[in-house]
């Protein structure tokens, strides 16, 4: 094989694998927005459910 096509073709693998990295990082980003979503939600019912309970 030509030298410079096993260039080109590590090139290419290194390529993806920086792609597929980056790929996972903002996957992790996004669930970890979502937890965080899911956590200030948690946290708004348990200020409601007080409210409520300081009304009375």
């Amino acid at each position: 094989m030509d030298p410079r096509t096993t260039q080109q073709l590590q090139l290419l693998d290194e390529q993806d694998s920086y792609i597929q990295s980056r790929a996972d990082a903002m996957q992790n980003i996004e669930a970890t927005i979502v937890e965080l979503g899911s956590i200030f939600q948690q946290l708004a019912h348990m200020v409601k459910e007080q409210e409520d309970t300081i009304q009375r």
